[in-house]
């Protein structure tokens, strides 16, 4: 899995995970602070897109239980 993290700000890093739809991929954010760290956005429900959600938090020195806070800014209906 290619690992797409980049810091966009201080302590704020972006990086892309895969979507099985004709949309093929979305942005997601990781705030990281003293309080544990803000997930925005988690990507769907599939093997890749959870694939490469750990990669690119193992590349952050992230891990799943650090993660205190998830906002989600859109719900897909299928």
């Amino acid at each position: 899995m290619q690992v797409s993290a980049q810091e966009v700000a201080e302590n704020i890093y972006e990086f892309q995970v895969p979507l099985p739809f004709k949309l093929k991929e979305i942005n997601l954010f990781l705030v990281k602070s003293d309080d544990g760290c803000l997930l925005i956005d988690t990507g769907t429900n599939t093997p890749a897109t959870a694939e490469a959600l750990k990669a690119n938090l193992d590349y952050l020195g992230v891990a799943f239980g650090d993660i205190r806070y998830v906002a989600i800014t859109w719900c897909r209906d299928t």
